[in-house]
């Protein structure tokens, strides 16, 4: 089955591609925590943050799964 690229799917690939997100997520994946700023914890957590907000199923889980690598990742809980 042949999958449809939309324009604002588009449009979110090219702003995501623009910043460091891809990066960090990454290295948050990969359990390289140690190689994290801290300015790509906080996008990372801001990412999540956004995406819990959607209202998007698909769109939460990922946010959800942002939070819990974190969590588990750095002890914080909180």
């Amino acid at each position: 089955m042949e999958q449809i690229i939309t324009l604002k799917q588009l449009q979110l690939k090219i702003n995501v591609d623009e910043t460091v997100f891809l990066s960090a997520y990454t290295k948050l994946i990969t359990r390289q925590n140690e190689l994290l700023s801290q300015e790509e914890i906080f996008l990372l957590l801001k990412v999540a943050a956004f995406c819990l907000n959607n209202g998007e199923h698909e769109v939460n889980k990922f946010g959800y799964r942002i939070i819990l690598r974190y969590s588990n990742a750095y002890n914080d809980y909180i």
